[in-house]
């Protein structure tokens, strides 16, 4: 499943690679191009019925979730090709970028894992899912601009949001435990955070544990960011006394004072009130058996000195 807009994608060149590198290793490959507003879980399950060894997603973290939605309850593997703007879930499961690499993972030296997985708002989230400023700068990123700069677009978009920043009033309820706080951002990390791939000092999230982290953010200026940054450099998150850590296994509900966006693995899925349902161990995926990538932590820690 190739999204011909992801990233810096051409999609004849790309397919022109992958149905090389298959033809080359002896593998029968059929390359189908995503639309915009199309059922693709719909797409995925029929190719999955027809009997194919694995369904590759070759784009974004979009195109991740929505070829993962039509692939829970299968045993056939799922293959991430990262082609995206982001690519954080390949980053924070440690999927080589390098096209040929990741396409070798169907071959020799992979492992796979159940991946955990949410449904939200009926929209299946393997990445994360959020409200407040992620959604807000989600809502605001054009794509034309995320397609010329790449991540640098959410960044410039993020900045000029921080300095408008609003907390807002939520009433949160966790596996039927209810809270009611003020805070700028909701954020749910299901198959991992936000490309960091680490295991911090006072929590781990892992991809496949049964169980999906809320991370709510209390920051009202963009110096309480920069704190919650700092303590995330630091391995140390839980720390941060502007955020609040707690995990999920089941349901998770949200309501806030104001509709407000909510998005879902970089796509908007709607609107407040939102529900979460935890899936655990949902959708089968190929990983490298030992991730070369540094983690994007050390590279940023190695970069800022800390």
């Amino acid at each position: 499943m190739l999204n011909p807009v992801a990233g810096l994608v051409v999609p004849a060149r790309t397919s022109k690679r992958i149905l090389a590198w298959c033809e080359q290793h002896g593998w029968t490959c059929e390359i189908y191009e995503t639309h915009e507003e199309e059922d693709l879980s719909r797409v995925v399950r029929k190719a999955v019925a027809r009997g194919c060894s694995a369904v590759a997603a070759a784009g974004g973290d979009g195109t991740v979730s929505g070829v993962a939605s039509g692939m829970l309850g299968s045993p056939v593997p799922l293959l991430i090709l990262p082609l995206g703007t982001g690519n954080l879930l390949a980053r924070d499961l440690g999927v080589p970028f390098d096209l040929h690499r990741a396409l070798g993972l169907i071959e020799n030296g992979s492992r796979q894992i159940l991946l955990d997985a949410a449904l939200v708002n009926q929209r299946v989230c393997v990445l994360n899912a959020g409200v407040g400023l992620s959604s807000a700068v989600i809502k605001n990123t054009e794509r034309t601009a995320k397609r010329r700069y790449g991540f640098l677009a959410y960044l410039a978009v993020g900045v000029r949001a921080l300095f408008g920043l609003q907390p807002y009033l939520f009433r949160l309820t966790v596996d039927g435990k209810k809270l009611r706080l003020r805070a700028s951002e909701i954020h749910i990390a299901i198959g991992g955070l936000l490309g960091l791939r680490v295991p911090f000092e006072d929590l781990r999230v892992i991809p496949d544990d049964g169980r999906v982290d809320i991370f709510v953010i209390k920051g009202r200026t963009a110096r309480d960011y920069l704190e919650v940054l700092y303590y995330i450099l630091r391995r140390r998150p839980r720390q941060a006394p502007r955020m609040i850590y707690m995990q999920a296994g089941v349901e998770i509900e949200i309501t806030c004072e104001r509709v407000l966006p909510f998005q879902g693995d970089g796509e908007v899925l709607g609107e407040t009130p939102a529900q979460i349902k935890v899936l655990p161990n949902a959708i089968p995926v190929l990983l490298p058996i030992n991730p070369s990538d540094a983690p994007l932590v050390d590279r940023i820690r190695s970069f800022v000195g800390v």
